[in-house]
């Protein structure tokens, strides 16, 4: 079961005359509450073509996502983490979540190496999990 505290939602284009589009928009933003409505959401942001739920402690991503599924106007829905302000920090989340998807799924994906010191690195790295993940 994957948990997170964070859900971003794609939406189908809004595409309206007559400034009607803001009415369209606080709608969308009212349903997805309404779906979520006994979950624990602390904010429903709308970064352009986007809805953004935060919420105040972890929940079931599978659950989340069923409900936003029914909100019209919702295209595509995907599990958000934070990773950080920097490379590193990047790098720090990308194998704590590699790590955390291995051990749900042992032994099909091998347990992450120390990390990675620079940019090249980083890349040659990832093509390597890239691969090994192909090969199993």
């Amino acid at each position: 079961m994957e948990t997170g505290t964070r859900v971003l939602a794609t939406t189908t284009e809004i595409s309206l005359k007559g400034g009607n589009r803001p009415w369209f928009e606080r709608t969308l933003t009212d349903n997805v509450r309404t779906a979520l409505d006994d979950l624990p959401v602390e904010a429903v942001h709308r970064p352009s073509w986007r809805v953004l739920v935060t919420f105040k402690r972890e929940v079931d991503f599978d659950d989340a996502a069923k409900r936003l599924s029914t909100v019209f106007g919702i295209n595509a829905i995907m599990s958000v983490r934070l990773a950080g302000h920097t490379f590193e920090d990047l790098i720090e989340a990308l194998e704590k979540a590699l790590t955390d998807r291995s051990r749900s799924m042992q032994p099909r994906l091998p347990v992450l190496p120390t990390p990675i010191p620079d940019f090249l690195e980083a890349e040659q790295y990832l093509l390597e999990m890239e691969s090994r993940a192909d090969d199993l």
